[in-house]
């Protein structure tokens, strides 16, 4: 349930409230090679390189899978560390655990 309303919510600010972030994006990224020292084959390649993530960002259905990726895997692994502290504490005050 949260996975969704953050890929919900970054929806909503990402097409109506920031509909040039990867313009933006790409910029910060290329500015911060040139400032790393890349030599123009490698920016040249990273700029190859964000057109083609790019175009891929231009497709919701992407957007909504890349975002799910984003933030899914970390809810997984808490979802999974809270059942496990809750049957352990079960466990250890004899109690069952509900099924």
């Amino acid at each position: 349930m949260a996975s969704t309303l953050y890929v919900v919510a970054w929806l909503v600010e990402y097409y109506l409230f920031m509909p040039d972030f990867w313009e933006k994006y790409t910029a910060h990224v290329m500015h911060a090679e040139e400032s790393r020292g890349a030599t123009a084959e490698m920016l040249e390649r990273k700029a190859g390189d964000m057109e083609g993530m790019g175009m891929w960002y231009r497709n919701p259905a992407v957007v909504v899978g890349l975002t799910y990726l984003e933030i899914f895997p970390g809810g997984l692994i808490v979802a999974f560390v809270s059942a496990w502290i809750l049957r352990r504490r079960h466990e250890a005050s004899g109690t069952e655990a509900p099924e």
